[in-house]
């Protein structure tokens, strides 16, 4: 997914409101998103 991302190191953060429900749609984004960096900054 990032493959053609520089070797440079940056701060990421996934916000949502604080709900009893979470919304499939943020589940799924979130779940991508951190299946798509890099597994030292897991």
């Amino acid at each position: 997914m990032l493959t053609d991302s520089p070797g440079l190191r940056f701060d990421v953060f996934a916000l949502w409101p604080n709900t009893p429900h979470l919304p499939m749609r943020v589940r799924v984004a979130i779940d991508a998103l951190a299946k798509g960096l890099p597994d030292a900054i897991k």
